[in-house]
C-alpha cells in the first residue's frame, strides 16, 4: 500500500496550476516517505476529459507543503507514453481520490 493523502494530491495539483475540472479519474497512484516520517514523494496517473493521460509527480521535504516542495506534470495520448516509474507500489483507481473528483473537487480542508 502506498503512502499519500488527499492533501499530497491537491498540493501537487496546485503546484503545477492544474484545473481540476479537466479530471475524469485517477487511474493509479503511489507515494512514499523516503526517511519514514515527514518528507513525501509520489505520483498520480490522471485520465483527462479530452481523452489524454497525465502523470503528476510531487514531493515535499520534512517541513511539509508550502516550504520546500515541487511538482511536475506531463501529458501523453496513452499510458505507455507517460514513461511511468516501474519501481513503485501502485494503487489502482484509488477510491479516496476518485471520490473527491466525483464530488466536484471540493476544498480539501472542508472534506
Amino acid at each position: 500500500m502506498s503512502e499519500y493523502t488527499l492533501s499530497d494530491f491537491t498540493e501537487s495539483l496546485r503546484s503545477v496550476g492544474f484545473d481540476e475540472s479537466k479530471l475524469v479519474a485517477v487511474v493509479r497512484s503511489w507515494g512514499r516517505s523516503p526517511e519514514g516520517y515527514a518528507s513525501w514523494e509520489g505520483g498520480f496517473v490522471l485520465k483527462l476529459c479530452d481523452g489524454r493521460y497525465a502523470y503528476l509527480s510531487g514531493w515535499c521535504d520534512t517541513t511539509g507543503w508550502g516550504c520546500q516542495d515541487g511538482a511536475e506534470l506531463r501529458f501523453a495520448d496513452s499510458l505507455e507514453g507517460l514513461g511511468l516509474p516501474d519501481d513503485v507500489a501502485w494503487d489502482y483507481f484509488p477510491a479516496d481520490l476518485n471520490r473527491w473528483i466525483n464530488r466536484g473537487c471540493p476544498d480539501p480542508d472542508m472534506v
